[in-house]
């Protein structure tokens, strides 16, 4: 069973402001929702229910990465952890579920939190990290390693959205793509604000996800 973790907003238009509700990336106002939906492992992706629903309400102002202090911390990104241990409590072992993460998910608290568990997880990488040679980074050792297989993935149109840069994905039509798959086991060391993680260090297994032009002959992109 495949459980994939997300996050939308819920925008309310009209130009009164309204009691309850928040800032969102753009300029608007609503909430986020944050969900667990699980999903059949066998190939035809059937939504099979809810596992796990958290509402995120944002009353408070903006402020710049730079000038946050560890008190300015709300919790927030903590709703990942939180909704993975919502869905394993309702799944109550009946079921082994592989748990699916966007970028945000990407923390060491996160990944050292599945791993001592024992959970099966993918989450996309975000960080750029330094391997625990102190030498090598995340990326470059995703992409010597040596390509295991190809598939053909058809990928569903996507319309333009506007949004803050880095907060909205490109436009796409439909098509189908090849992609090329690699792994490669890496180890990384645990970062300065992941201190209550248990092990200094995680071995993982990295993917790397690349798309080919075979019928141009190119080589990958």
């Amino acid at each position: 069973m495949l459980v994939v973790h997300d996050t939308t907003e819920f925008e309310f238009g009209g130009d009164s402001k309204r009691d309850g509700l928040g800032r969102l990336l753009r300029p608007g106002q609503g909430f986020f929702g944050h969900f667990a939906l699980a999903i059949s492992a066998d190939g035809d992706r059937e939504p099979l229910g809810l596992l796990s629903l958290e509402t995120v309400f944002r009353h408070d102002k903006a402020i710049p990465r730079k000038k946050r202090r560890a008190k300015d911390n709300r919790g927030e990104s903590a709703r990942w952890r939180r909704s993975i241990d919502q869905s394993e409590a309702r799944l109550d072992g009946a079921a082994r579920a592989i748990h699916v993460m966007d970028r945000e998910a990407d923390s060491y608290s996160i990944l050292s939190a599945l791993d001592a568990a024992g959970r099966c997880f993918v989450i996309r990488s975000f960080q750029d990290r330094v391997l625990a040679d102190d030498e090598t980074r995340l990326r470059a050792a995703a992409k010597s390693a040596k390509r295991s297989f190809d598939r053909e993935v058809p990928l569903t149109r996507r319309p333009r959205i506007e949004g803050p840069k880095g907060k909205r994905h490109p436009a796409r039509n439909y098509r189908i793509a090849t992609l090329s798959f690699a792994a490669k086991a890496i180890e990384i060391p645990r970062t300065s604000d992941a201190k209550a993680a248990a092990s200094p260090t995680l071995r993982l297994h990295v993917i790397y996800v690349w798309e080919r032009k075979p019928a141009l002959g190119e080589p990958p992109v």
